[in-house]
């Protein structure tokens, strides 16, 4: 490649074949350790890819190739844990720790299994980072040119510099200079191979930037989780032996959350550490996705492998209540505090809009890599929701790779035949994306289909977080730098500007943060021999067959800020509407079983019979010790009920399928023993996942006395179809031209397994062919 040019002119790039690729050279003739104020220089040339296969043959099985050319950092593990002062049997745990320190065994990392050096001809790094703001931009030297670079990457160049792989000759893919940006069609094909590039790489290096004054705490204790702790039954018997407990008061009750002896500055050091901006880009889930599992995750001189964060995450999210809870990033708005009750941030009103559980990102990538190739297209369409849900929230400069940078997954490439074309619009390009993935008549993508919910009336007022003792402290007193909210309408989700059809999936515009229901549902059952007269969808139509079953007659508020007197929402005749379900007891039971969406939060189904316990009125109870209050919208079980009692579900209210007594509130109800009403594991666990599966959604009462779980933005009278090819019940509303507007998923509990044949047979219910527009 001949595109050396004179110093102060622009670089110029030649064309590239399909076969080819440009790969960067570091030069590192200035010393083994050159300032960091030493201007980079680099060159770049044209290689063919068929040339760089990534590793020889079985050279990927091999471990530890760890990143060389540092000084070794030892981590003190033991400073992870409270001084001796506040901790029982302290002398045991520091120990314990200082023996984890010392017992590491450290391989020289540029040395493979059978002792030689690798041989690094025709092998590449791929970098994985963050862009970043283009400004302060930095200046590098390739190929002679000099070249305006963001600040991240510049600081990634001077890590890259010190490495002895760089320095033996390794060359680098770094997608900002090897591929010409103002090249359109070059870009185009260029992503279209990022998935080959990634996993064809000797090596992937994720940087997450310069390091901050709490990242070596956030490296210890993610080390000291992998390589000490390593499995989840190991660190469940570690956490129960050395935990302590934060006591809260308020005026309610007493309660206390169980934590690890971790110092606090750990919990605050891995919270940012997840909080990284890296985590939150899209393309990492392609690039981790096919990248080795020892690839390496840097922060300045601080190093992990994947395989670590993922092992640490793992952990953490098993003792979720005394590690993770302690971890979750959360709003600015509402200080530390908040309900355990967050798959996602819930907080409505909060801007950065950090998820809570960041590290369940982390662990979804890893599922992704795991996946195996599914004997339905259906079963990869359900594998891939998870994917596309993570696409959906992820930061990206081109809003239009929110499409084109997950077709590289495993699940995705299964379902998805369209290529990269950077000269579509952005509707364009919604629009042919989700007709592709349906063209088979699979319609499985409309679940992540949501209508704009519109605007609720705020009523925050200024109010003191919880009092919370802490051993060996002083209980924290009331603080009032919480802003108050004005009285006021807010949106909750902003009407799609993209003037897409209601069936198509808008990948910038986001619905409410509801948690995606795992299970692979199966409503649609029995009916693939339903023929439509009208088959097909135009530019802007969908044409569907369905079967409508029911329409809604009843809808609770979704939230404490919903102001709007017509929910709970119950028709004229609300107390004469049947029970389908036989009795009070079987409508008890499609109650529990609904508000779970008769699945567990791992996507088993059917959720266990254990679960039963939901009814438990302790767990409804507004002011119980297992219904804290909310200092957001109130997504608690004991929440919901308050501002849902006279619900009407089968011709019954809320409050008396789930009677709670004047005497059952005085035993357990708070005032006595803390607030602990009956409880166990199980229960926890299902009241948790209950509570996440219940924000943002509506319990729903139907005319044929179903009960059902829907989208915030359903009214009274909607329609619920089920549509052959969705195994998951739709929810459409009917416009005044005569078609259909797609509202949004809804699970209602009876029809789920294909019992709407049977519906059919009776007359119960008929077949419609449908046009959505």
């Amino acid at each position: 490649m001949d595109n050396i040019s004179h110093p102060g002119r622009r670089l110029l790039y030649d064309s590239l074949g399909d076969d080819e690729f440009r790969l960067l050279s570091i030069d590192t003739s200035l010393g083994p350790q050159p300032s960091d104020s030493e201007l980079i220089s680099c060159s770049l040339a044209t290689f063919k890819r068929s040339e760089y296969t990534g590793a020889l043959d079985g050279e990927r099985q091999e471990t530890a190739r760890l990143w060389p050319g540092f000084e070794r950092i030892n981590y003190d593990y033991s400073s992870l844990f409270r001084p001796k002062r506040r901790l029982k049997n302290y002398t045991r745990l520091r120990n314990y720790a200082q023996t984890l320190s010392h017992r590491q065994i450290i391989r020289p990392p540029q040395l493979n299994d059978h002792g030689f050096r690798y041989e690094l001809k025709n092998r590449y790094i791929a970098l994985s980072y963050v862009w970043g703001p283009p400004k302060p931009a930095k200046a590098v030297m390739v190929n002679s040119c000099e070249v305006e670079v963001r600040e991240n990457l510049y600081t990634a160049l001077l890590e890259l510099r010190r490495s002895d792989w760089v320095r033996q000759g390794i060359k680098i893919w770094i997608d900002t200079l090897c591929i010409n940006q103002e090249d359109l069609d070059e870009a185009t094909r260029q992503v279209r191979s990022m998935r080959d590039i990634y996993m064809n790489a000797w090596q992937v290096v994720a940087w997450l930037g310069p390091p901050l004054p709490s990242t070596e705490v956030a490296y210890a204790a993610v080390l000291w989780l992998a390589r000490h702790m390593e499995t989840g039954d190991r660190f469940k018997d570690f956490v129960q032996l050395y935990k302590g407990f934060l006591t809260n008061f308020n005026m309610w009750s007493i309660r206390t959350d169980p934590y690890l002896l971790w110092r606090p500055e750990v919990f605050s050091a891995l919270r940012s550490f997840f909080a990284n901006t890296y985590w939150q880009r899209l393309w990492i889930l392609q690039e981790l996705g096919m990248a080795r599992i020892d690839a390496l995750i840097l922060c300045g001189r601080h190093c992990a492998s994947l395989q670590d964060i993922f092992t640490a995450a793992k952990l953490i999210s098993i003792c979720e209540r005394e590690v993770g809870s302690h971890i979750s990033t959360v709003s600015g708005l509402f200080g530390q505090r908040q309900d355990m009750v967050a798959s996602k941030d819930r907080q409505f009103g909060d801007d950065v809009s950090t998820p809570a559980r960041q590290w369940g990102r982390i662990l979804q990538i890893m599922k992704m890599r795991e996946q195996k190739y599914f004997a339905t297209a259906r079963e990869h369409q359900a594998a891939a929701l998870p994917a596309f849900e993570l696409a959906r929230s992820a930061n990206t400069t081109d809003e239009r790779d929110k499409v084109f940078g997950i077709l590289g997954i495993f699940c995705i490439s299964q379902i998805a035949s369209i290529t990269p074309d950077y000269g579509l619009g952005l509707s364009e390009t919604f629009i042919a994306f989700t007709r592709d993935l349906i063209r088979n008549n699979d319609l499985t993508i409309l679940r992540l289909v949501h209508h704009a919910v519109g605007d609720v009336t705020l009523k925050w007022k200024r109010f003191a977080p919880p009092r919370e003792f802490i051993p060996g402290k002083m209980p924290l007193g009331p603080n009032w730098s919480v802003p108050q909210f004005p009285r006021g309408r807010r949106e909750v989700t902003p009407p799609c500007s993209h003037q897409l059809p209601s069936w198509v999936i808008c990948w910038v515009c986001s619905p409410a943060p509801l948690v995606l229901l795992p299970s692979q549902y199966h409503a649609d059952h029995g009916l693939d021999n339903l023929q439509s007269s009208r088959t097909g969808q135009g530019a802007t139509i969908l044409r569907v067959v369905g079967v409508l079953t029911d329409h809604i007659a009843t809808l609770s508020a979704f939230n404490d800020s919903e102001a709007d007197p017509a929910y709970p929402w119950n028709c004229d005749d609300a107390r004469n509407l049947p029970n389908s379900y036989g009795d009070l007891s079987g409508l008890q039971e499609a109650l529990w079983r609904t508000i779970v969406g008769n699945s567990t939060s791992s996507g088993e189904q059917p959720a266990p019979a254990s679960w039963a316990a939901l009814l438990g009125s302790h767990l409804w109870n507004p002011r119980g010790f297992n219904s804290p209050r909310s200092l957001g919208l109130g997504f608690g079980l004991g929440a919901f009920m308050a501002r849902n009692k006279y619900l009407v579900l089968g011709g019954y209210r809320l409050s008396e399928l789930i009677p709670i007594s004047a005497t059952y509130l005085l035993i357990h109800g708070g005032l006595i023993h803390g607030g602990r009403g009956p409880s166990n594991q199980s229960t926890s666990e299902a009241r948790f996942w209950a509570s996440n599966v219940l924000a943002w959604r509506r319990l729903v009462g139907t005319q044929n006395g179903r009960v059902g779980l829907a989208v915030a933005a359903v009214k009274e009278g909607d329609a619920i179809f089920v549509l052959k090819g969705c195994g998951m019940p739709m929810v459409l509303r009917p416009t005044i031209s005569g078609r259909w507007t797609l509202v949004g998923e809804c699970y209602v509990h009876g029809i789920m397994n294909g019992e709407v044949l049977e519906d059919l047979e009776r007359g119960r219910a008929r077949t419609m062919n449908i046009e959505i527009e």
